[in-house]
């Protein structure tokens, strides 16, 4: 994929003034002549690597249409893809109508769908890859020789802004969105990520950012016990002369970081059980689940007697196997 080949099309690098782009009813990808560009010809040919590199460490516009039209055919039903791709990820206060994030009315995000998209971008090794590199040697083109590119993103490069647990992610600036940044890093096997919007001022995002993952860093790892070993949970079974009475071979216990604590809810789901069951036998799970429905931590639930059937239950069940 990374070596496949794409040209670029006369429609993916038009560009005209912001200005002349609402007034004359310009499609919304079209891009601006003041906007930061990898610079591409029409006719080139050139490697999907280099325009991911080109879009993800020096916000290549163009390189973004390009990857969009030839992915989906034409730049619009790129979006339209994705639009419905970052529904099935719950980012339902974000619309896109445009690859390269160029001011439109109708193209909008928030900081926390920005942080659920990459979260999910985070889990692709490619793009971990890509926006954790400093620096990336690009292919020759008939129309462009071999340069090197260096990341927008300063937390990534050394300086006064350089954060050592960095690894991403993407700088955004227009003249109506500010200066933006999401910033990813990782320590002690916590992955954080930071979502910075509006800034007044390029700098104030690097430092924001690196105050927020100092800030998390800090924290001590918290325990909630959320049942000791001790409890009791009970169920009927039709059928049993007795209540079966479950427990805990371990506490159920919550670890968590204060700056990641979230809602969640417990939930028992019972085994298919027949009688009868003996002692110790598995019976069912207990599950602590996010309210988006991931599971946090689980435990097992065993069996503290045995449940035998009534004698009536038992004579049905004889029956039901001679007849």
């Amino acid at each position: 994929m990374l070596e496949e080949l794409v040209k670029v099309s006369d429609a993916a690098i038009l560009k005209c003034p912001a200005a002349e782009k609402f007034c004359k009813g310009k499609p919304p990808y079209v891009l601006e002549e003041d906007g930061t560009s990898y610079g591409l010809f029409a006719g080139e040919i050139i490697p999907v690597s280099t325009l991911l590199y080109g879009m993800m460490l020096i916000s290549g516009n163009d390189c973004a249409n390009v990857i969009a039209e030839s992915a989906s055919g034409t730049i619009t039903n790129f979006t339209n893809e994705l639009n419905l791709y970052i529904k099935s990820l719950n980012c339902l206060s974000t619309n896109f109508v445009n690859t390269h994030g160029l001011h439109h009315p109708d193209h909008y995000t928030t900081a926390y769908d920005m942080a659920l998209l990459t979260k999910k971008a985070l889990s692709i090794p490619l793009f971990r890859q890509i926006v954790s590199t400093t620096s990336y040697t690009t292919a020759k083109t008939n129309k462009h020789d071999r340069k090197e590119i260096t990341p927008f993103n300063r937390l990534m490069k050394k300086g006064k802004y350089h954060y050592p647990y960095a690894i991403g992610v993407k700088t955004g600036y227009h003249s109506k969105a500010g200066y933006n940044l999401v910033a990813a890093a990782e320590k002690d096997n916590r992955t954080l990520i930071a979502v910075m919007m509006g800034g007044e001022k390029s700098e104030l995002r690097y430092k924001d950012a690196k105050h927020l993952f100092d800030a998390a860093f800090s924290e001590t790892l918290q325990r909630k016990v959320i049942f000791d070993d001790s409890r009791i949970f009970k169920a009927k079974i039709e059928g049993a002369k007795s209540c079966l009475k479950a427990f805990l071979k371990q506490s159920l216990v919550y670890d968590y970081y204060p700056a990641e604590e979230i809602e969640y809810k417990l939930f028992i789901k019972w085994d298919d059980l027949k009688l009868p069951i003996k002692t110790d036998q598995k019976v069912g799970e207990m599950k602590l689940i996010s309210k988006d429905g991931v599971v946090l931590v689980s435990s097992a639930l065993y069996a503290k007697d045995k449940v035998r059937r009534t004698f009536l239950t038992a004579v049905k069940d004889i029956f039901r196997k001679i007849f």
